[in-house]
């Protein structure tokens, strides 16, 4: 698991993915692309600043045993 937080400009968004943290990344970048993305807050931030204004970081790897 990896728990993560996108940067964007004052606006910070922090999240949990099971899957690998490249493949969640391409799917924020792909809803925001759309306009379609789940929180309105991120979206706005992006339509108004663009992707390149975002940084995204892993803050921690967790193995889990399943």
């Amino acid at each position: 698991m990896f728990i993560y937080k996108i940067t964007a400009k004052d606006y910070y968004y922090f999240g949990q993915t099971k899957n690998h943290y490249k493949a969640r990344w391409a799917s924020h970048n792909c809803d925001l692309r759309k306009g379609k993305h789940g929180n309105k807050i991120l979206q706005r931030t992006c339509d108004k600043y663009g992707k390149e204004s975002f940084t995204y970081e892993v803050l921690e790897s967790i193995v889990t045993g399943n």
